[in-house]
């Protein structure tokens, strides 16, 4: 069957649903893409279904600017600014993250042991996240880069712990994947790494802070 649509398309059809293009009516593409060499699908909603779906969207702006107390013509403005306000409050309070963990990381410092000229840092710090306590690493290894490091941030419902060895503390026979998975093994975890630098995970918080002093005691007792 040859289907034709005015002058400007012409195609050899295996079969359609409808007897002239009128009784599609109205037409919304949902998606476009590529299925093959040469070859797009085009997936799209006609006639009452088609009305059914602006209706759905309406209804759904209509939702969205009463949860956000505006209007229509409001919404877009609205959600500007909410998102405008939500990177503003992001970054402030990404702001007292760093200026705790950077609290916590100077006390740890301060308190750090030496043996064989190796600083043990060993203990908890303040930490949203993973990505902030390897940051938090970092600082230490950057003020004490001949140190054992192994360091945990207890949330409430599961700490991450971060160890990190110099090669000095490495020669020593300490290795950052075997002390972050001992922690975490500690908490009802696991996780490991490399000898110089290894992250690890546990479910149970509350043993961290005794974790630690059986971590630093091993350490010293490997030194």
């Amino acid at each position: 069957r040859v289907v034709s649509m005015g002058e400007y398309s012409k195609e050899l059809c295996g079969g359609t649903h409808c007897r002239a293009t009128g009784q599609i009516g109205s037409f919304k593409v949902l998606s476009e893409a590529g299925i093959g060499a040469g070859q797009r699908r085009i997936e799209a909603l006609t006639g009452r279904n088609a009305l059914n779906y602006y209706k759905h969207q309406h209804e759904t702006i209509l939702a969205a600017a009463g949860i956000l107390k505006t209007n229509e013509e409001g919404l877009l403005k609205k959600a500007e600014t909410l998102v405008a306000e939500n990177k503003a409050l992001q970054k402030e309070f990404e702001k007292a993250e760093s200026a705790k963990a950077a609290g916590s990381t100077n006390e740890l410092l301060n308190a750090a042991p030496e043996k064989q000229g190796i600083s043990i840092i060993c203990g908890l710090v303040a930490a949203s996240d993973m990505n902030a306590l390897r940051q938090s690493v970092d600082m230490l290894r950057d003020k004490k880069p001949n140190s054992v490091i192994v360091v945990a941030a207890p949330t409430e419902d599961k700490v991450n712990i971060v160890a990190a060895c110099s090669k000095e503390a490495i020669a020593a026979g300490l290795n950052a994947g075997q002390l972050a998975k001992e922690f975490a093994v500690c908490c009802g975890g696991n996780g490991g790494g490399r000898p110089d630098m290894a992250q690890a995970g546990g479910k149970e918080p509350d043993k961290a802070a005794a974790t630690v002093d059986k971590i630093r005691e091993m350490i010293l007792a490997k030194l």
